[in-house]
Formats: structure tokens, sequence, C-alpha cells
């Protein structure tokens, strides 16, 4: 019964996120940047420190506490990201919706660390970022950041031994991306046109 509930609880969550990456991009450019607060996450910097996505990447030794440990890394970064670029560049779809999109996937991987009594790593993902130049170089960023996410989340869901409850919770992070995705790749259209 209590597996029923979860798995109702995760599909809504998952309906919920589709339904804030699906939702139009609109620009709203009419905000000043605000110094360093607004810096947003490259590849080049995420490969020099080797954290979340980049971290896991290179880790031939995964198992459920480092896979979690990754994955709530990757979120805060992108949930760190997206604050970032509204901060510069104003309140602009998707971006708005993802970083709320974001907060959704930090909390049921919390909820996930504490299920399995581990400690919840803490959110060092300012320590990532730097200012992206233009508002296209952000959908670009964020549309490479995505598509790397869903490989990591393919990588886990793969995984010989991988608990069949943390296979549905890494199977809805990874649709989630897609999903955020799609509304980049619109978002980025918009912005080119």
């Amino acid at each position: 019964m209590k597996s029923k509930w979860v798995t109702k609880g995760i599909i809504g969550i998952l309906l919920c996120t589709l339904m804030l990456g699906i939702i139009g991009c609109q620009k709203k450019m009419d905000k000043e940047p605000i110094g360093d607060e607004n810096a947003v996450p490259t590849v080049k910097t995420l490969q020099k420190e080797k954290w979340g996505v980049t971290a896991a990447k290179e880790d031939e030794n995964l198992n459920v506490e480092k896979m979690l440990t990754y994955a709530i890394e990757n979120e805060y970064l992108e949930k760190a990201k997206y604050e970032a670029m509204i901060r510069k560049f104003g309140e602009i779809r998707p971006f708005i919706d993802l970083a709320k999109a974001k907060n959704i996937n930090i909390s049921i991987l919390k909820t996930t660390f504490q299920k399995y009594k581990l400690s919840i790593p803490k959110d060092r993902s300012r320590e990532f970022l730097k200012v992206p130049e233009t508002i296209e170089e952000s959908f670009e960023i964020s549309i490479a950041d995505e598509i790397e996410n869903m490989a990591m989340y393919n990588r886990f869901i793969r995984r010989k031994g991988v608990p069949q409850e943390l296979i549905l919770i890494l199977v809805r992070l990874r649709d989630a991306s897609r999903a955020h995705l799609q509304s980049l790749e619109v978002g980025l259209k918009r912005v080119k046109e």
C-alpha cells in the first residue's frame, strides 16, 4: 500500500515538473545584473572541480550513496544556475519554472537520503558558478547541462544492483531533465529570433 502511495506521489511530481518545463518561454530582460551573484556554471568549471555530473562520469565504483550524492550536487548546481540567470537576465521562462522544478528534485533527493539513513551533502553549488555573457549562452549552457544530466541518470539506472525504488526516482529525474531540455530548446529558438 505504501509503495503505491510513493509511486503515485512520484508520478504526480513528475507531471508537475513536466508542466513547469513545458510552459512557454517568455522574454523579460529589464533587470540589471547583480555582481558575482550572477554566476553560472560552465562545462569548463565543472570539469576542473569534479563535482556533480562531472565527478559521476569518472567514478567507476558507484554505489547508492555516491549516486545520490552526485544527483543532489547536480540538482543544487542546476538550481543555483537558474537562480543566477534570473538575477542577471530577469524573470525569463523557462528559468523561473526550472528553478522551482529543481527545488522539487532536491526535496525528493533529500527524502531519499533520509530513507537510506545517509547524510545529506551541503549545497556548495555557489563555489562552481561563473557568469555567462549573454542570454543565448545561458540557454546553450543549460541545454548542454540537461543532456549531461540525462546521460548521468541513464548510467545510474542501468547500473546492476540499484534498488527498484531508487530506479524510479532516477527515471523521474531523467525524464524531468528531458522536459527541461525541450523547454530550453524552445527558449533558445525564441531568443535567436
